[in-house]
């Protein structure tokens, strides 16, 4: 009798241990951050997700599917993404019961290359189920700023070029444009503003100036010559034709007095030389 009942034991646990593991179900999510890919150029969506087991006539192609509401340079963008659910390898269940899901990945233009700068993203997210059916309560996550970077910046100081007027105490920043999307910038009637800070025993001070973009020098490169920034300065200078400076500063890219890109650059060292306007006839 007891050997039977040993028997009938270790085939029922032989019986279990070769059972599949139950069919899953993604039942409930959590929104954790939102974030920017520079190199992908897109927003990742960062989730948690509750399971359950699933019943009859339920599978496991579950997905998870996010609405962006992206606020940037004054516009409002829409952005949608969507992705099978699935749970972060090695994700373990947290304090909640959550677990770590792959992030959903939401690729955004950047309004055609433009902007770049901090923007205020809110995330709606809900389960879809194997019909395209929502599954359970949509969330609705709080809004979060998000630094957002271009791979390449739509305008930038050229190195070279640098001048200083002491007749109309200006400094000209001389400035490049991304070839690809200058002629865009031209189309649209953005202007550019610099702010800039000069050190040197040359010169020493600050100027800012504006400029339609205007190209001056196009070519076959990925950076054209555009008008450079008047930038109209206090500063001190030792009276030379020529020197270097050390510069740094900001480049706004503006549109209806809106600022819609923001770019730093230096500190670098410069040449500058002493402007000299065409004689007069």
């Amino acid at each position: 009798m007891k050997k039977t009942t040993l028997l009938s034991c270790l085939l029922l646990v032989l019986f279990v241990s070769v059972l599949p593991a139950p069919e899953e179900k993604a039942e409930k999510l959590r929104h954790d951050d939102n974030g920017w890919e520079k190199e992908g150029q897109q927003f990742i969506v960062q989730m948690s997700c509750k399971f359950g087991i699933a019943t009859a006539g339920e599978h496991a192609d579950f997905k998870v599917r996010s609405i962006l509401t992206i606020n940037a340079g004054g516009k409002e963008y829409t952005e949608t993404g969507e992705r099978n659910i699935q749970k972060v390898e090695g994700a373990s269940k947290d304090a909640d019961g959550y677990i770590k899901i792959e992030p959903l990945e939401i690729p955004w233009d950047r309004d055609g290359g433009i902007f770049e700068g901090a923007a205020s993203v809110q995330a709606s997210a809900s389960i879809v189920g194997p019909s395209g059916n929502v599954q359970g309560d949509v969330i609705v996550t709080p809004t979060t700023m998000v630094e957002v970077e271009g791979l390449a910046s739509p305008v930038k100081m050229d190195d070279n070029g640098w001048e200083y007027d002491p007749k109309n105490n200006e400094i000209i920043v001389p400035l490049l444009a991304r070839a690809d999307i200058v002629d865009f910038l031209i189309k649209e009637g953005y202007q550019v503003t610099v702010y800039v800070d000069v050190s040197g025993d040359f010169l020493t001070g600050s100027g800012k100036g504006s400029t339609p973009i205007v190209k001056v020098n196009p070519g076959d490169w990925d950076y054209v010559q555009i008008q450079p920034v008047l930038a109209d300065a206090v500063v001190k200078w030792n009276g030379d034709d020529d020197g270097s400076g050390i510069v740094s500063g900001t480049i706004w890219l503006v549109k209806d007095e809106t600022i819609r890109s923001t770019t730093t650059f230096g500190p670098q060292t410069v040449w500058f030389v002493t402007h000299k306007p065409p004689p007069e006839h």
